[in-house]
């Protein structure tokens, strides 16, 4: 389960936001009753525009009286009429939402447009968003832009962080990083969660601002206090990185968890490395298998082949081919390599599947061609073997060559055998020996003991039989078989060092145990010698 922590995650789709609250006034905090809705339908039959907003509000909440939509549009309107603008606002709203009457953009359209003329900044935001959207009118960024800019700078924080959308994402304006930041700020300051989680992305990675860790975790802080989920993990990312903020793994835990206890996919994973881990939490490999399964249900693709993973190995469930099969599979269907890579491999080894070297090729193939490092040693090797596919040297000098520029030890080792034999390429011991090196410095046993033998004889190198020695131990150390003889043999006959009884019965004792049929004699040899 060694997967890596999430990168910190932008909001992946910019929504742009439409009030949906109905407008009243500061009086309607109180909790009315039959009184209050006597008293207001008295004020309202008398032609007073603020008590029929508010019998019409009474009427759409069904507060003190029963609900009913008709009488609340028949209260708002004539309000309305009166030039009321909060029942200007709540009468475009009915219309845009269609309670308790069929939607209607246009009507609504004209309502916010009288609200809008009297300076009502929720009502300019809606007109923004309509235009924006092509609700009711043609769409039209600019005007959406006009209207956006209008309650903005009124201080609407809806407006504000519309309006940072269409210029983060340059819809038929020019992209401008800057003042999107600018105004995502703005509605921040005023506790908008989805402006401060931006706002902190855009700190982080230094977009339209200078970066700056601290800062962007200070803005995740406030929007994960305000339960923003992204903000959360994000902000547990930050504190396991250490990150602009002091590293704890404990707070990174408890963050994660809210965002997880959320629904949300990739902090539940990362929850379940965490109690894999052990880390911010005591180890508990069955709450990891829970909160990845979690996560896996949610399509999460990488928990996907997490989960394929354990079940492969046994780990924390019972062992189930099977089902390693099943979760491989759903993460491929989203282009996983290396779900697919293992598939292949199941086919190969015939594990929850027939065996198959024509399917284990097709998958090998493609996430081969998908980068899958792995899969490219195992395809260069299937074409080195003709498994799966005829014999093709030339292919499998291209695959293995693939892996090794991405680092792959073992395609490294492979690629320096092909130089050295002059398999698929013209045979060169200079270019065996720095694929082999490349190796053995990423502990490869094989190249270790390969790359000794090259010291030894002087191939693709200068003769140099410390070096030989050295390697040959890197390679021992690794239980490469071949490579204790060899130090078994170096260290008996003084080759790169002093001749030393006592190292040499070391190594063919170890020889021995791994099931070498000649240590055993070498070991009754050295140890004759020693009683002398």
């Amino acid at each position: 389960m060694n997967a890596p922590y999430f990168l910190l995650k932008k909001l992946p789709i910019l929504a742009l936001v439409f009030i949906c609250l109905l407008n009243p006034t500061t009086a309607l905090a109180k909790n009315w009753d039959t009184y209050w809705a006597s008293r207001w339908q008295k004020k309202a039959e008398a032609g007073d525009a603020d008590a029929q907003f508010h019998l019409g509000l009474l009427y759409y909440e069904g507060n003190g009286i029963k609900q009913d939509y008709q009488q609340a549009l028949y209260w708002f309107k004539i309000a309305a009429l009166q030039g009321n603008i909060q029942a200007q606002f709540n009468l475009g709203l009915m219309f845009y939402e269609g309670s308790g009457i069929p939607q209607d953009y246009q009507a609504a359209r004209q309502w916010f447009e009288k609200a809008a003329a009297l300076q009502d900044p929720a009502a300019e935001c809606n007109l923004g968003v309509m235009y924006a959207e092509g609700q009711g009118v043609t769409r039209d960024y600019p005007t959406a832009k006009i209207w956006y800019e209008r309650a903005a700078t009124k201080g609407n924080a809806q407006a504000q962080w519309n309006l940072g959308v269409l210029y983060y994402k340059g819809q038929m304006i020019t992209q401008d990083f800057a003042l999107a930041a600018f105004w995502f700020e703005k509605a921040a300051l005023q506790s908008n969660p989805d402006a401060q989680f931006l706002l902190g992305t855009m700190c982080y990675e230094g977009q339209g601002v200078p970066q700056n860790y601290t800062l962007a975790s200070q803005w995740f802080l406030e929007a994960a206090l305000q339960s923003h989920s992204q903000a959360q993990f994000n902000l547990a990312l930050m504190l396991l990185k250490g990150e602009g903020i002091d590293q704890n793994d404990y707070l990174a835990f408890e963050w994660l968890e809210k965002a997880a206890l959320q629904g949300d996919p990739e902090a539940q994973f990362n929850l379940a490395l965490m109690y894999h881990e052990g880390k911010g939490v005591k180890a508990d490999l069955k709450e990891a298998f829970k909160w990845c399964e979690k996560s896996a249900l949610q399509n999460n693709a990488v928990a996907q082949f997490t989960l394929g993973t354990l079940y492969y190995e046994g780990e924390g469930v019972p062992q189930d081919y099977a089902t390693a099969l099943h979760w491989f599979q759903l993460a491929a269907i989203q282009n996983n390599r290396e779900a697919i890579y293992n598939i292949g491999l199941l086919y190969y080894e015939g594990k929850g599947v027939p065996q198959n070297n024509d399917e284990a090729f097709r998958y090998c193939e493609q996430a081969a061609k998908a980068g899958d490092d792995s899969a490219q040693v195992t395809l260069g090797y299937m074409y080195y073997k003709g498994e799966g596919t005829p014999t093709d040297y030339k292919k499998a000098f291209k695959w293995y060559q693939a892996a090794a520029m991405q680092g792959n030890p073992l395609a490294q080792f492979n690629l320096g055998v092909m130089y050295y034999i002059g398999n698929g390429v013209g045979q060169d011991h200079e270019t065996a020996f720095l694929w082999y090196r490349k190796a053995a410095l990423q502990q490869n046993a094989e190249a270790q003991f390969s790359l000794a033998l090259l010291y030894l004889e002087g191939e693709g190198t200068s003769k140099n039989l410390i070096n030989a020695l050295y390697w040959a131990e890197q390679a021992a150390n690794q239980d490469e078989l071949d490579a204790t003889m060899l130090c078994g043999y170096l260290y008996a006959e003084g080759i790169g060092t002093t001749i030393n009884p006592e190292k040499a019965l070391h190594w063919y004792e170890r020889a021995a145990i791994l099931g070498d049929p000649d240590a055993a004699e070498q070991v009754k040899v050295l140890k004759r010698q020693l009683k002398k």
